[in-house]
């Protein structure tokens, strides 16, 4: 019968195995990868639930940077195994950003002005962490 369960179910089914014996802290990785919209807000939702009343914790790993904005507190950035920042989730959206640029526009950005970068096949993304400075330095 459990095998016939959605991806949405089957998840669901294991938050409340763990749940059901009361932890102070749920260790998730990817929690919501691969369920539908409907599932995954309905999985963030008893996550919510779960750290209402701040006696309990969740830690998630996760490249769902959405799911991270609707129930982390805190957001820790970790790049082949360092952790390379921890700030709260409001700083992060108030400050950091992604700036998408050519490979030509990225060799005139001063290394200091971006913590990390990646190459893609026609662009590069590279992180920084004053957003509306760096607007301001590439006028």
């Amino acid at each position: 019968m459990i095998k016939e369960f959605s991806s949405g179910m089957k998840m669901k089914l294991k938050i409340a195995t763990a749940i059901s014996h009361h932890p102070k802290l749920l260790i998730l990785d990817e929690p919501t990868s691969g369920l539908d919209p409907v599932a995954r807000n309905e999985i963030l939702d008893i996550f919510q639930e779960f750290i209402q009343e701040e006696e309990q914790s969740i830690l998630v790993s996760s490249h769902i940077t959405s799911d991270l904005e609707h129930i982390a507190d805190y957001i820790a950035f970790i790049h082949k195994g360092n952790v390379v920042f921890t700030k709260t989730r409001d700083e992060l959206l108030e400050n950091y950003g992604i700036v998408k640029c050519t490979e030509e526009q990225f060799k005139r950005i001063d290394k200091q002005d971006f913590i990390k970068f990646k190459k893609n096949k026609y662009e590069c993304d590279v992180l920084v962490e004053n957003k509306q400075k760096f607007k301001q330095s590439m006028i």
